[in-house]
């Protein structure tokens, strides 16, 4: 629980468990100190608009007591005083931090899976693009080899006629 001058006046085991910190350390202690610097202007925008008397949820980066970060879930609730002003606000806290690194594995693995597939995909393109580009080539290797037979068996000849020719003065 968290007043209007953002101090902290109750604190529970499950916060304890979240951020570290025991009752007796954090009583009196202005919420600041649970707040990560970059999500703190967030957190308080939130805090003022609660304080005004419109209860939020709000997701944001805490910090624990060992200087480590912690995304958390915050469901608040208004409690009034008998003039009807906010007197304090009952917050109930989850922290979502493995729920997020899960999904950014799962986001992950999805890309990966995403990447292999489009490799896979290539693969097949380029082996496809390999056998059109074998088939025309084995057929001109192919007939080379066969010209180069036949023009070797020509010369062959030729060579033959032309020794006749210059011995029979032709």
């Amino acid at each position: 629980m968290w007043n209007s001058e953002f101090s902290i006046i109750d604190w529970n085991q499950h916060a304890e468990s979240i951020f570290g910190w025991e009752y007796s350390e954090i009583l009196g202690r202005k919420m600041d100190i649970i707040i990560q610097e970059d999500s703190f202007q967030q957190w308080k925008e939130n805090a003022d608009q609660i304080l005004s008397g419109i209860p939020m949820q709000m997701t944001i980066s805490n910090r624990t007591k060992f200087n480590q970060s912690a995304i958390c879930q915050w469901f608040n609730e208004l409690i009034y005083d008998e003039e009807g002003n906010v007197d304090y606000v009952i917050s109930i806290v989850k922290d979502i931090t493995a729920d997020i690194k899960v999904e950014e594995e799962i986001l992950k693995m999805k890309e990966l899976m995403t990447t292999q597939e489009r490799l896979a995909e290539i693969g097949q393109l380029s082996a496809g693009i390999a056998h059109e580009i074998n088939n025309p080539l084995s057929y001109l290797i192919s007939n080379s080899i066969m010209l180069k037979e036949d023009v070797e068996k020509y010369t062959s000849q030729m060579n033959v006629f032309q020794g006749f020719a210059e011995e029979n003065k032709f």
